[in-house]
């Protein structure tokens, strides 16, 4: 994996839509991320479609999982994604669970960096062992600070 890499966010709430938007730019970016209101709106179903027409692709499942980390991380690599998402609110067994599941099947987990979060919080993403956060922007704060302190 060569570094940067391009990624865009399929938010859409069905896969007709995402579909409206791969087949404009999947072939000019590197990861394709079935963003979470689509991982809701369509489930799993929309991981394993999105695989199996890029196949070259990095699918990432955002699924900004929050518990149950082995089970819903199996649920998304069974679907060939590449990678999935945990919400760094998450329990560290959460996240642990999340990138067992992963190795399994030679995927990763990228910690999703929401919300107030410290420089800490991200450095500790890098000792667990997993290989990418995930900054969403924040709307700035009141005195203009962004959720990054």
């Amino acid at each position: 994996m060569s570094l940067p890499m391009l990624q865009v966010a399929l938010d859409n709430q069905t896969l007709a839509s995402a579909y409206e938007t791969t087949r404009l730019i999947a072939e000019e970016v590197d990861i394709i991320e079935v963003g979470t209101i689509l991982c809701v709106g369509e489930g799993v179903r929309a991981v394993r479609d999105l695989k199996a027409l890029y196949p070259h692709k990095i699918v990432l499942a955002d699924a900004k999982i929050a518990d149950a980390g082995k089970i819903l991380s199996r649920m998304c690599f069974e679907a060939n994604a590449d990678w999935v998402t945990v919400i760094c609110c998450a329990d560290i067994n959460t996240a642990k669970g999340a990138l067992d599941v992963a190795k399994e099947f030679n995927g990763d987990v990228q910690i999703e960096l929401t919300g107030f979060w410290t420089w800490g919080a991200g450095a500790g993403v890098a000792r667990g062992g997993y290989s990418a956060g995930g900054l969403s922007p924040q709307p700035r704060r009141a005195g203009g600070r962004r959720g990054v302190e």
